[in-house]
């Protein structure tokens, strides 16, 4: 698990990530959220190929809480990236592919409330 100096919080109903690679003009995963801090996000997806985003590529997410729009992009880079054993993957016998996401520029608080009390 990585670090992070802020508290993470773990949402109660379902919020859907976009991960948006600033070197491509669509959309590289959608996932679901396992939490969220003010410095970063971690969220898994189940994956096209085998392919994992390298560390340190720049990227922007948009959360998704519900019938609620996207939010606006924040913009972030990848900290690090694994392929889950199947074993603890939601998906029957499907590894799942997990990133975790550094926030190049702090989002506010009020940015989060809505998502960090999902």
């Amino acid at each position: 698990m990585e670090r992070r100096e802020h508290k993470r919080y773990t949402p109660k109903k379902e919020v859907l990530v976009a991960l948006l690679l600033q070197s491509r003009e669509h959309i590289a995963v959608i996932g679901r959220l396992i939490d969220i801090s003010q410095s970063g996000l971690a969220l898994t997806h189940l994956p096209l190929d085998d392919t994992i985003i390298p560390v340190k590529t720049p990227c922007e997410v948009m959360l998704k809480l519900e019938s609620q729009p996207f939010t606006k992009p924040f913009n972030c880079e990848i900290v690090n990236g694994t392929q889950l054993d199947p074993d603890t993957s939601d998906y029957f016998l499907h590894p799942l592919n997990r990133y975790g996401i550094r926030f190049t520029s702090l989002p506010s608080v009020s940015d989060l409330r809505e998502i960090i009390a999902a």
